[in-house]
């Protein structure tokens, strides 16, 4: 099965899909965030003949969703989308996020939202995103050399 793949000339990553109807979809979601940026869509077999017929793309930062693909591109291409105001809730201060934003993200009710501070800006990312898709690779990886794992613990 074919992929098809969006790069940008501000990232060095590339977002990987298995249809064209997903691409459509991740190209006008990214054209919806960021009017102005460039995407090119190449189609290959896989990652390494993307490598053999594009040399000059480097295939090591794929991506497999939109919000990650995003998140690895520049400060200097994200556009303010709202601002909201910091209100009072209880005692604490707090902010609504936008729906665009919840949309883009697929935030929901109940998620944890990490808050980090990096040259006098806050980076909000939800909680977990990366822990899922670390522990899914683990079990992969387990499942695939079982057998191995289990002759070294019989030794």
């Amino acid at each position: 099965m074919s992929r098809l793949y969006i790069k940008s000339s501000l990232t060095g990553a590339l977002l990987e899909v298995a249809s064209s109807k997903e691409v459509i979809c991740a190209y006008e979601e990214i054209k919806k965030n960021f009017p102005g940026i460039e995407l090119t869509v190449f189609g290959a077999k896989d990652a390494s003949s993307l490598r053999r017929s594009h040399r000059t793309l480097d295939t090591s930062h794929i991506v497999k969703t939109v919000p990650e693909f995003i998140a690895a591109l520049p400060n200097h291409a994200f556009k303010i989308i709202e601002t909201q105001k910091v209100v009072e809730m209880g005692k604490s201060l707090g902010i609504g996020f936008p729906k665009s934003i919840v949309d883009l993200l697929n935030i929901l009710p109940g998620d944890e939202i990490e808050f980090k501070i990096k040259n006098n800006q806050i980076i909000l990312s939800k909680k977990g995103e990366r822990d899922k898709e670390g522990i899914k690779m683990l079990n992969e990886t387990l499942a695939e050399h079982d057998r191995v794992f289990k002759n070294l613990k019989d030794r």
